[in-house]
């Protein structure tokens, strides 16, 4: 999880760790880079008919997204697309040859909309603290559709708080119609949804 978390050089140091200090060898331990190992680990658990693959790439998917739309939401650009095309990545080769609808993962969209909710309205239950300027610059920064969306139910839960901290929610927080993009950048929309970051 260190990969997806955006730890990569601590992932990259632990691989090295233990490939040096436990002699491992062949298969994923031929790797060079830890992306490399964790997506090997991945098609290799898709050769076995499990749950275990389906929560693998789960987690690594939704991880990925919460790292990138927190990185969009602090300005960072670069993180957010490297996370987003590693999400896009797992999620393609998840699905390559996957046909039973009960092992199928969640449309990369619809991550995105339940992500990105949960870190508007309440991103310490997520581990993260995003004040009311960090949280409009990631709703800014959204496709239309997808403010369109989750637009009620932000406005349910922060109008209370940019009233409280003397900030103009509608300002904060448009309708779609009249949301800008962030100055000098494009809308980063979710995966799957138009233009991605």
């Amino acid at each position: 999880m260190l990969y997806a978390a955006y730890r990569r050089k601590e992932a990259q140091g632990y691989l090295d760790w233990v490939r040096e200090n436990y002699q491992r060898t062949g298969g994923e331990w031929d790797q060079k880079n830890v992306e490399d190992f964790v997506l090997y680990e991945l098609r290799r658990e898709l050769s076995r008919p499990s749950e275990v693959s389906r929560d693998f790439a789960g987690k690594q998917v939704g991880v990925s997204m919460i790292v990138a739309f927190v990185a969009l939401a602090r300005g960072d650009e670069e993180t957010g697309r490297n996370s987003f095309a590693y999400a896009r990545k797992v999620h393609a080769i998840y699905h390559k040859g996957r046909t039973s609808p009960r092992l199928r993962l969640a449309s990369l969209d619809n991550y995105a909309v339940e992500v990105v909710l949960r870190l508007l309205v309440a991103p310490r239950a997520m581990g993260y603290n995003l004040d009311i300027a960090e949280r409009s610059r990631l709703y800014r920064g959204l496709d239309p559709k997808v403010q369109k969306i989750i637009q009620e139910q932000v406005g349910r839960h922060l109008k209370t708080q940019c009233e409280q901290e003397g900030i103009d929610f509608q300002s904060a927080f448009p309708p779609p119609a009249t949301t800008q993009p962030p100055a000098g950048g494009q809308k980063s929309s979710p995966p799957g949804a138009g233009q991605a970051p």
